[in-house]
């Protein structure tokens, strides 16, 4: 029921770092780099790059995925070129997650960023000044309900760094910017999550609740049970309904809509004749029984489609 990951898709776990990555870094200087946000119906991460280049002729790759036309200087050609750059990405990566804010949420579902170039820009001591921009489209992080949590880009660059900058101008006092720098394999490293307090918020408020609902739902069935008191039986398979529940919201997922519909509910239903036999001395169901069992196989439904299905719904 648990297969849905609710705080990274596929698209995510494949997001590109974006940066500049020279075939003779030493030759770069001056290099200075802001950063913006573009705002619209999603938000986009902007780099606004300039520097000198001296010596023979070589390259730089463009990490990431340009969303926009990238305008060169004239005199500066680039051309496309779909390639996955080599290195020690992959340090790089843990180096990132480490820094991230968002780890304690995504917990073991990490986000991967890919080396992944699209564009080669020529370089050239013909050219006075190198001064472009760059937009990307940062990785997303979403709940199950859709309602983004955090927008997160990570620029990398293999040439020495004389400024980089933030000039984000953030309005929504809900969203809250996270940045951190560092260097890991000679690389320098600059993060920006762009966080939403209040579905962060929300997400921890629910996993808190889920923390005590599935802690209280474990020893209230087992205390029941060693205690041997059958007139509180009926609270043994309350318990295990309780878990049911607060199980997904405690590890931050939500079921699939085939554990909503369909698994929960069977599983109410098999689960409440195993309760009934456990309280008898003979193993025999009744007609009643699997009356009752139907019962609560439509309450569960009910439940699981108010607490997991209509919100997501809200939101889709």
């Amino acid at each position: 029921m648990m297969d849905k990951v609710d705080l990274s898709s596929e698209e995510e776990k494949n997001a590109a770092f974006d940066g500049l990555i020279f075939d003779d870094p030493t030759r770069i200087d001056n290099l200075q780099v802001t950063r913006r946000i573009e705002k619209g119906p999603k938000i986009l991460y902007r780099y606004d790059v300039k520097f000198q280049y001296q010596g023979k002729d070589t390259s730089v790759r463009l990490l990431g995925v340009p969303v926009r036309n990238v305008y060169l200087p004239k005199g500066a050609n680039g051309s496309k070129s779909k390639v996955k750059l080599k290195g020690e990405y992959d340090k790089i990566n843990g180096a990132v997650y480490d820094n991230l804010q968002m780890n304690t949420v995504l917990g073991k579902e990490k986000l991967t960023f890919q080396p992944a170039s699209e564009m080669r820009i020529p370089l050239s001591e013909e050219v006075e000044d190198y001064a472009f921009t760059v937009v990307t489209d940062p990785a997303t992080v979403v709940s199950y309900t859709g309602r983004t949590m955090a927008d997160i880009g990570v620029f990398l660059t293999n040439g020495k760094v004389d400024k980089f900058s933030d000039a984000l101008g953030i309005e929504d006092k809900g969203l809250h910017p996270e940045t951190s720098t560092k260097t890991q394999s000679g690389v320098y490293i600059n993060t920006l999550e762009l966080m939403d307090q209040g579905v962060m918020g929300r997400a921890h408020a629910v996993k808190t609740v889920a923390t005590v609902l599935t802690i209280l739902s474990v020893v209230a069935g087992l205390v029941i049970l060693l205690l041997d008191r059958r007139k509180l039986y009926p609270v043994v398979y309350g318990a295990m309904v309780l878990f049911a529940f607060a199980a997904p919201a405690l590890r931050l997922k939500a079921p699939t809509n085939g554990g909503i519909f369909i698994a929960m509910p069977v599983a109410a239903f098999v689960a409440y004749l195993l309760f009934k036999l456990m309280t008898r001395s003979n193993l025999k169901l009744k007609a009643l029984d699997f009356r009752q069992g139907l019962g609560m196989a439509l309450i569960v439904f009910v439940l699981a489609t108010y607490i997991f299905a209509v919100p997501k719904g809200f939101y889709l």
